[in-house]
């Protein structure tokens, strides 16, 4: 699946993706038939892929239009339309700060103290911890207690101390049913742009 949407979606970047899209889905439509599973494993991502086209007049009637106003070159078509397909990918990293500042707000500390001292041991409480902690903190944000900085802070540490948890949870005989959700809620998101949502960008 994954070799056939980066084939469609070289191919796309050239050519039309209607075009592309006309001529191709057929044809993996009926090699997933002859190898025996739903037509749909191949012909979903294929079509997706086809709908990333941002680089080229020639990929899609927006892109045309766009060229032909006589505004843009291909170039800056090119180099933007590189950023388009994957705008940038949301991932969880430990931003945590060695040390507060004195002015720190008690429930920033709180979360600061809870990330140096998770262990697998005490995982699970750690977890109840900072979700009543970032519930504080939303709390206090909205009623204008505590400002945006504080906040992103805030927001880091809640993460940081999750990505933790998560990581003594799999070293545990069996993962606690309380966390769950927690691998889904660590997973990255890709943020893209696809032009058969008429280029307003989504997030997977």
């Amino acid at each position: 699946m994954a070799a056939t949407a980066l084939i469609v979606l070289a191919l796309t970047e050239l050519t039309s993706n209607t075009a592309t899209a006309a001529a191709i889905l057929p044809i993996l439509a009926g090699v997933s038939v002859g190898l025996g599973f739903s037509p749909l494993a191949l012909v979903v991502p294929a079509a997706l892929a086809a709908s990333c086209a941002f680089m080229l007049p020639v990929a899609t009637p927006p892109n045309a239009i766009v060229f032909g106003s006589g505004h843009v070159t291909i170039g800056q078509m090119v180099r933007g339309g590189v950023l388009l397909n994957v705008l940038g990918v949301g991932a969880f990293e430990d931003k945590v700060p060695d040390a507060l500042p004195d002015d720190a707000p008690p429930v920033i500390e709180n979360l600061h103290g809870t990330f140096h001292e998770v262990t697998r041991k005490n995982a699970i409480e750690s977890y109840h911890d900072v979700l009543e902690y970032k519930d504080e903190v939303l709390n206090l944000f909205s009623l204008g207690h505590m400002s945006l900085e504080w906040r992103v802070i805030a927001e880091n540490l809640f993460w940081s101390v999750c990505r933790r948890v998560l990581r003594h949870a799999h070293e545990m005989d069996a993962f606690p049913e309380e966390l769950e959700g927690l691998p889904k809620a660590l997973s990255d998101n890709y943020f893209c742009n696809f032009s058969m949502f008429q280029s307003l960008p989504d997030s997977w």
